[in-house]
């Protein structure tokens, strides 16, 4: 064979091998594009956040509670409520506390993130930014809240017709002291309003609607009406609201009370819960 002809063919076969190898390569590299994997980039979620929906799922589990167990205290057993409470700690929760009263059906779960109060109870839908919830305080709210004035617009009257300025001086008038043991209780009455405030030891609370001072030699209550519900304190631990007014008394030296539901009469003393009964006179101490 002619040996040029021969030089042509592998030049040839050379030029083949070349674009053979130049074409897999530019396959590979878009093979390797296309199955390059695209980040996911997930949005993250605050710490504060977390705890917000945490604690609205609390909600949702305890009222869940009432309903399919008849009362709150069952959620302190429920796995999904325990669960919540450890993952609360793990965000960094502080000041965490609950409080459940299975006479009255109320109940109450406060705790602080960032500086934030987050509380919530069976009176509010929702978040409450407080922390009144307690141990003598089963809810979010107390006596102490302060309630803004409405904005009302002055009257613009001519300068020849403006009345000279009367002012009315508002006095407390003390209507009730009481000092039992080291307790010293006052109710004091606006002269204008007609609200009453309460000082135990000094402390101030209220304002209330209405407020009277039950005592034996040792112990003291206080029925207190507020926002149109009635409440009863017995030696500092709060009690209620009831719609119908309670009747705080002396039983012996113990100071106790009686209330209605479900138009049954019941009677509290010294952490016990007697009744129901069709009539008080049905209650005797002798149980």
């Amino acid at each position: 064979m002619d040996k040029k002809i021969v030089i042509v063919l592998a030049v040839i076969l050379i030029s083949l091998i070349g674009i053979i190898f130049i074409i897999s390569s530019m396959f590979s590299k878009k093979e390797e594009i296309v199955n390059e994997e695209v980040p996911v980039i997930e949005q993250e979620v605050s710490s504060l956040d977390q705890v917000i929906n945490d604690v609205n799922n609390l909600k949702v589990i305890i009222e869940g509670e009432k309903i399919n167990l008849g009362g709150y205290i069952s959620a302190y057993t429920n796995e999904s409520f325990l669960n919540i409470i450890e993952d609360l700690k793990v965000l960094g929760v502080s000041g965490m506390r609950s409080n459940i009263d299975k006479e009255n059906s109320a109940f109450c779960f406060y705790l602080s993130k960032d500086g934030l109060d987050i509380c919530i109870d069976n009176n509010n839908e929702g978040i409450v930014n407080s922390a009144f919830c307690t141990e003598t305080n089963i809810s979010c709210f107390n006596g102490e809240q302060i309630i803004p004035e409405e904005n009302i617009p002055e009257e613009t009257v001519p300068e020849e017709n403006i009345p000279e300025e009367t002012v009315v001086e508002d006095r407390l008038i003390l209507k009730q002291e009481v000092s039992v043991s080291e307790t010293n209780l006052k109710i004091y009455s606006s002269s204008l309003t007609g609200e009453e405030k309460v000082f135990i030891n000094d402390k101030e609370y209220g304002p209330y609607e209405e407020s009277y001072i039950v005592y034996s030699e040792l112990e003291w209550g206080l029925l207190l009406k507020y926002n149109g519900k009635w409440y009863v304190n017995i030696n500092g631990k709060a009690f209620g609201p009831y719609i119908e007014r309670p009747v705080v008394e002396a039983y012996g030296e113990k100071m106790g009370y009686s209330y209605v539901k479900d138009e049954e009469y019941y009677v509290f003393l010294s952490g016990e819960t007697y009744g129901p009964y069709q009539d008080l006179t049905e209650f005797s101490l002798g149980e």
